[in-house]
């Protein structure tokens, strides 16, 4: 085979690899049109993120969270394992995180707060949460937090791992 045969042969393998790029890049399109995109939906973090904390036996911890919409935001609740943190408002109710375990108070913007399922009093579009944690028995416990913007839309929850020794 000679120089000229093989020109064919890459010119037909080009466009072949030309449609395929075409139909993935229709396809991602499409797909993209249908996914809503990620920064409609509220976002959360802790300062500094972290894998886990250890903490010893009734010694305070602060634990800091920052939480933004582009809407304005709605509720945030607060849990541990899974269970909601037991507050004036929970008091009382089954399921909830047995505040033997540990002690939990939520400040939100300086002001403490009594409730797991915070509300927001006036339209914002972002909190600063600190938790002050005291552990009074030993253990690997899981802080997480879910915040819903005013339109119902609620963000990934975050967690924090703290380890009590």
């Amino acid at each position: 085979m000679g120089k000229k045969s093989i020109n064919p042969i890459l010119f037909v393998l080009g466009l072949a690899l030309l449609a395929m790029g075409c139909q993935i890049s229709e396809q991602l399109i499409s797909f993209s049109l249908t996914e809503p995109p990620v920064t409609d939906r509220p976002h959360s973090t802790f300062v500094p993120p972290r894998e886990r904390i250890q903490v010893d036996l009734e010694q305070i911890l602060q634990v800091e969270s920052y939480h933004t919409s582009k809407d304005q935001l709605g509720t945030l609740e607060i849990f541990v394992n899974g269970q909601p943190i037991r507050s004036e408002k929970t008091s009382g109710s089954k399921g909830t995180f047995p505040h033997n375990l540990a002690s939990v108070a939520v400040l939100i913007e300086g002001q403490p707060v009594i409730t797991n399922a915070i509300q927001s009093q006036q339209p914002i579009p972002a909190w600063t949460v600190s938790i002050q944690w005291v552990g009074h028995v030993p253990g690997t416990y899981d802080l997480s937090m879910v915040v819903t913007d005013q339109a119902g839309h609620p963000g990934e929850p975050i967690v924090q791992r703290i380890e009590v020794k």
